[in-house]
């Protein structure tokens, strides 16, 4: 268990970091002229948005896991409040992508900037967190020599 949080921990930070250093929205306006898609193009992005990797994507995986195992004998309560904590996260998804563009037209261009590096500097900390807990997991594990 130690390794995969080490990892998800790494794929985490490595999603926070990307995210905390895009650029603005205004700089992306202003230095990206792209031509218009094929049909066929972007039928392949819709496959597979944006936003997927980071709710379904080896982040996930990672921190149900190291959740989880962590639950491993606590006792009832600990796993009833576990399954109540995924419920919530799944309607919190839900919401924020139902409505991510009532919430971007309310903010503007440089509220939702803004509220992306916030959420991306979250994510990195939630990344060293669980990185932080694989690492001390494998380094109680190391024989003493």
């Amino acid at each position: 268990m130690g390794v995969l949080r080490v990892g998800g921990g790494l794929v985490l930070i490595s999603a926070g970091w990307k995210a905390l250093n895009e650029a603005t929205h205004d700089d992306a306006e202003n230095t990206s002229i792209e031509p218009p898609k094929s049909r066929k193009k972007l039928l392949s992005m819709a496959f597979y948005p944006i936003t997927l990797p980071l709710t379904m994507g080896p982040g996930m995986i990672a921190v149900s896991t190291a959740i989880g195992t962590g639950m491993i004998g606590h006792g009832t309560a600990n796993l009833v409040g576990c399954l109540l904590a995924t419920l919530a996260t799944l309607l919190t998804v839900y919401v924020c992508y139902r409505y991510c563009d009532r919430v971007s037209q309310a903010v503007g261009a440089t509220g939702a900037d803004a509220l992306s590096r916030v959420f991306a500097f979250i994510l990195l900390c939630i990344g060293i967190s669980i990185l932080w807990q694989g690492f001390t997991e494998l380094w109680l594990a190391m024989p003493k020599a």
